[in-house]
Protein backbone atom coordinates (compact mmCIF):
# COMPACT_ATOMS: atom_id res chain seq x y z
CA UNK A 1 0.00 0.00 0.00
CA UNK A 2 1.34 3.21 -0.75
CA UNK A 3 0.81 6.82 0.52
CA UNK A 4 0.49 9.85 -1.49
CA UNK A 5 0.81 13.51 -0.11
CA UNK A 6 -2.68 15.44 -0.35
CA UNK A 7 -0.66 18.52 -2.52
CA UNK A 8 0.55 15.58 -4.58
CA UNK A 9 -0.93 15.49 -8.22
CA UNK A 10 2.37 14.61 -10.67
CA UNK A 11 0.60 12.73 -13.84
CA UNK A 12 2.76 10.82 -16.02
CA UNK A 13 1.74 11.21 -19.37
CA UNK A 14 1.39 7.01 -20.55
CA UNK A 15 0.62 5.45 -17.20
CA UNK A 16 -1.78 2.83 -18.94
CA UNK A 17 0.94 1.64 -20.88
CA UNK A 18 3.75 2.17 -19.00
CA UNK A 19 2.40 1.01 -15.55
CA UNK A 20 3.09 -2.50 -14.17
CA UNK A 21 1.83 -1.78 -10.86
CA UNK A 22 -0.07 -5.39 -9.18
CA UNK A 23 -3.88 -4.88 -8.36
CA UNK A 24 -3.79 -5.89 -4.44
CA UNK A 25 -7.30 -7.38 -4.59
CA UNK A 26 -10.16 -8.15 -7.83
CA UNK A 27 -11.21 -5.16 -8.02
CA UNK A 28 -11.89 -3.02 -11.84
CA UNK A 29 -11.78 0.82 -12.33
CA UNK A 30 -15.83 0.62 -12.90
CA UNK A 31 -16.76 -1.57 -10.02
CA UNK A 32 -15.27 1.26 -7.47
CA UNK A 33 -16.71 4.78 -9.42
CA UNK A 34 -20.03 2.97 -9.97
CA UNK A 35 -19.74 2.22 -6.03
CA UNK A 36 -19.26 5.87 -5.77
CA UNK A 37 -22.05 6.86 -7.64
CA UNK A 38 -24.60 4.71 -6.64
CA UNK A 39 -23.69 6.15 -2.49
CA UNK A 40 -23.68 9.87 -4.38
CA UNK A 41 -26.78 8.76 -5.72
CA UNK A 42 -28.70 8.03 -2.53
CA UNK A 43 -28.09 11.29 -0.64
CA UNK A 44 -30.70 13.70 -0.37
CA UNK A 45 -29.46 16.58 1.43
CA UNK A 46 -25.24 16.98 1.06
CA UNK A 47 -22.56 19.81 0.25
CA UNK A 48 -19.08 19.39 -0.29
CA UNK A 49 -16.00 21.87 -0.84
CA UNK A 50 -13.43 22.03 -3.92
CA UNK A 51 -10.63 23.26 -4.54
CA UNK A 52 -9.47 23.46 -8.30
CA UNK A 53 -6.43 24.18 -10.08
CA UNK A 54 -6.48 24.54 -13.57
CA UNK A 55 -3.28 24.26 -15.97
CA UNK A 56 -3.59 25.13 -19.13
CA UNK A 57 -0.05 23.91 -21.69
CA UNK A 58 1.58 24.41 -24.65
CA UNK A 59 3.79 21.58 -25.70
CA UNK A 60 3.92 19.96 -22.24
CA UNK A 61 4.72 23.14 -20.96
CA UNK A 62 2.34 25.33 -18.49
CA UNK A 63 1.65 28.19 -20.07
CA UNK A 64 -1.00 29.55 -17.45
CA UNK A 65 -2.67 28.56 -13.61
CA UNK A 66 -5.62 29.23 -11.97
CA UNK A 67 -6.88 28.16 -8.95
CA UNK A 68 -10.80 28.56 -7.83
CA UNK A 69 -12.89 27.41 -4.84
CA UNK A 70 -16.17 25.80 -5.27
CA UNK A 71 -18.47 25.02 -2.39
CA UNK A 72 -21.64 22.98 -3.85
CA UNK A 73 -24.95 22.61 -1.88
CA UNK A 74 -27.67 20.08 -3.29
CA UNK A 75 -31.09 19.60 -2.05
CA UNK A 76 -32.54 16.52 -3.95
CA UNK A 77 -34.81 16.72 -6.11
CA UNK A 78 -34.87 20.04 -7.16
CA UNK A 79 -32.27 22.64 -5.45
CA UNK A 80 -28.63 23.16 -6.32
CA UNK A 81 -26.48 26.22 -5.45
CA UNK A 82 -22.60 26.46 -6.53
CA UNK A 83 -20.77 29.15 -4.83
CA UNK A 84 -17.31 29.59 -7.14
CA UNK A 85 -14.63 32.09 -5.37
CA UNK A 86 -10.81 32.31 -7.29
CA UNK A 87 -8.87 33.86 -9.83
CA UNK A 88 -11.15 33.95 -12.95
CA UNK A 89 -14.38 34.00 -11.75
CA UNK A 90 -16.34 35.23 -8.49
CA UNK A 91 -20.03 33.86 -8.98
CA UNK A 92 -23.20 31.94 -7.93
CA UNK A 93 -25.39 29.40 -9.79
CA UNK A 94 -28.60 28.45 -8.18
CA UNK A 95 -31.47 25.98 -8.95
CA UNK A 96 -34.39 26.40 -7.57
CA UNK A 97 -37.81 24.10 -8.20
CA UNK A 98 -37.29 25.27 -11.77
CA UNK A 99 -35.58 28.61 -11.82
CA UNK A 100 -31.99 28.66 -12.20
CA UNK A 101 -30.06 32.10 -11.50
CA UNK A 102 -26.28 32.84 -12.59
CA UNK A 103 -24.94 35.81 -10.64
CA UNK A 104 -21.61 37.00 -11.57
CA UNK A 105 -19.97 39.42 -9.01
CA UNK A 106 -17.13 40.42 -10.93
CA UNK A 107 -19.42 42.41 -13.48
CA UNK A 108 -22.54 42.63 -11.34
CA UNK A 109 -24.98 41.12 -13.53
CA UNK A 110 -27.38 38.25 -13.21
CA UNK A 111 -29.35 36.62 -15.82
CA UNK A 112 -32.71 33.77 -15.04
CA UNK A 113 -33.57 31.05 -16.77
CA UNK A 114 -36.96 29.07 -16.42
CA UNK A 115 -35.67 24.51 -16.59
CA UNK A 116 -36.84 21.53 -15.77
CA UNK A 117 -37.43 21.11 -11.69
CA UNK A 118 -35.63 18.25 -11.79
CA UNK A 119 -31.59 18.91 -11.24
CA UNK A 120 -30.25 16.02 -13.82
CA UNK A 121 -32.73 17.28 -15.89
CA UNK A 122 -31.71 20.93 -15.28
CA UNK A 123 -28.21 20.91 -15.61
CA UNK A 124 -28.62 18.79 -18.87
CA UNK A 125 -31.36 21.74 -20.23
CA UNK A 126 -28.70 24.19 -19.49
CA UNK A 127 -25.97 22.82 -21.66
CA UNK A 128 -28.26 22.09 -24.20
CA UNK A 129 -29.95 24.72 -24.80
CA UNK A 130 -26.90 27.54 -23.56
CA UNK A 131 -23.83 25.86 -23.63
CA UNK A 132 -23.23 25.95 -19.55
CA UNK A 133 -21.80 23.87 -17.99
CA UNK A 134 -22.07 22.81 -13.48
CA UNK A 135 -18.48 22.45 -12.24
CA UNK A 136 -18.53 18.89 -10.45
CA UNK A 137 -21.29 17.65 -12.34
CA UNK A 138 -20.20 14.23 -11.99
CA UNK A 139 -20.71 14.54 -8.27
CA UNK A 140 -24.33 16.25 -8.34
CA UNK A 141 -26.13 13.97 -11.02
CA UNK A 142 -27.93 10.82 -9.74
CA UNK A 143 -27.35 8.63 -12.94
CA UNK A 144 -23.57 9.24 -13.65
CA UNK A 145 -22.77 5.57 -13.74
CA UNK A 146 -25.16 5.67 -17.09
CA UNK A 147 -23.41 8.57 -19.14
CA UNK A 148 -20.07 8.11 -18.19
CA UNK A 149 -18.30 7.25 -21.76
CA UNK A 150 -14.46 5.54 -21.73
CA UNK A 151 -12.93 3.09 -23.58
CA UNK A 152 -10.09 2.12 -21.23
CA UNK A 153 -9.68 1.89 -17.29
CA UNK A 154 -7.76 0.77 -14.87
CA UNK A 155 -7.38 -0.16 -10.73
CA UNK A 156 -4.08 0.32 -9.88
CA UNK A 157 -4.51 -0.77 -5.59
CA UNK A 158 -4.76 1.22 -3.02
CA UNK A 159 -3.12 4.43 -1.58
CA UNK A 160 -3.39 6.27 1.62
CA UNK A 161 -3.98 10.21 0.80
CA UNK A 162 -3.99 12.56 3.86
CA UNK A 163 -4.74 9.21 6.18
CA UNK A 164 -7.58 8.44 4.27
CA UNK A 165 -7.08 4.76 2.26
CA UNK A 166 -7.93 4.98 -1.04
CA UNK A 167 -8.57 3.03 -4.32
CA UNK A 168 -6.72 4.32 -6.81
CA UNK A 169 -8.10 4.49 -10.25
CA UNK A 170 -8.16 5.65 -14.12
CA UNK A 171 -9.95 6.01 -17.19
CA UNK A 172 -9.39 7.20 -20.61
CA UNK A 173 -10.90 8.00 -24.09
CA UNK A 174 -9.95 9.88 -27.13
CA UNK A 175 -9.85 13.22 -25.31
CA UNK A 176 -8.87 12.50 -21.93
CA UNK A 177 -7.22 10.83 -19.21
CA UNK A 178 -8.68 10.95 -15.39
CA UNK A 179 -6.93 9.45 -12.38
CA UNK A 180 -9.55 9.60 -9.42
CA UNK A 181 -8.93 8.25 -5.47
CA UNK A 182 -12.12 7.05 -4.30
CA UNK A 183 -12.46 6.98 -0.11
CA UNK A 184 -12.56 2.56 0.87
CA UNK A 185 -15.31 1.43 3.22
CA UNK A 186 -19.16 2.33 3.60
CA UNK A 187 -19.15 6.07 2.40
CA UNK A 188 -17.04 5.71 -0.71
CA UNK A 189 -16.45 9.27 -1.71
CA UNK A 190 -14.46 11.18 -4.28
CA UNK A 191 -11.43 12.30 -2.54
CA UNK A 192 -9.28 13.66 -5.58
CA UNK A 193 -9.25 13.26 -9.25
CA UNK A 194 -6.93 14.51 -12.14
CA UNK A 195 -8.36 15.03 -15.44
CA UNK A 196 -5.50 16.20 -18.47
CA UNK A 197 -4.71 15.76 -22.19
CA UNK A 198 -2.14 17.62 -24.13
CA UNK A 199 -3.74 20.72 -23.56
CA UNK A 200 -4.45 21.33 -19.92
CA UNK A 201 -4.71 19.72 -16.65
CA UNK A 202 -7.42 19.84 -13.88
CA UNK A 203 -6.66 18.90 -10.22
CA UNK A 204 -9.58 18.63 -8.14
CA UNK A 205 -9.36 18.68 -3.94
CA UNK A 206 -12.34 17.33 -2.47
CA UNK A 207 -13.62 18.22 1.20
CA UNK A 208 -17.09 16.35 2.30
CA UNK A 209 -19.50 18.32 4.70
CA UNK A 210 -20.21 15.38 7.39
CA UNK A 211 -22.91 17.06 8.61
CA UNK A 212 -24.35 20.05 6.44
CA UNK A 213 -26.68 22.85 7.55
CA UNK A 214 -28.99 23.22 4.53
CA UNK A 215 -31.80 24.89 4.74
CA UNK A 216 -34.58 26.22 1.90
CA UNK A 217 -33.19 29.82 2.26
CA UNK A 218 -29.76 28.65 0.84
CA UNK A 219 -31.43 28.79 -2.52
CA UNK A 220 -33.36 31.90 -2.41
CA UNK A 221 -31.90 34.21 -4.94
CA UNK A 222 -31.34 37.96 -3.95
CA UNK A 223 -29.93 40.38 -6.48
CA UNK A 224 -27.09 42.44 -5.72
CA UNK A 225 -27.23 46.21 -4.78
CA UNK A 226 -27.19 47.74 -7.94
CA UNK A 227 -26.81 44.56 -9.87
CA UNK A 228 -28.01 44.19 -14.01
CA UNK A 229 -30.34 41.83 -15.07
CA UNK A 230 -29.44 40.55 -18.24
CA UNK A 231 -30.68 38.09 -21.10
CA UNK A 232 -29.40 34.57 -21.44
CA UNK A 233 -28.83 34.30 -25.52
CA UNK A 234 -29.43 30.66 -26.58
CA UNK A 235 -26.24 28.60 -27.83
CA UNK A 236 -28.54 27.03 -30.39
Amino acid sequence: MRTTKNTLFIVIFGLFIGSTTVMAEEKSATSVINNAYNYIDKLQNYAFDAIVIDKSKNDGNVVGQYKHTINIKVARPNRLRVDIKGDLKNSINYLNNGTYTIVDYESNYYGELKTPKNINQALDFIFDKYGIRSPLATLIYTDMSKRARFTRSKYFGKEIVSGVECDYIAFKNSSKEIHIWVATGDKPIVKYYTEFNEFYQINTTIFWNENPQISNSNFIFTAPTDAVKISIESAN
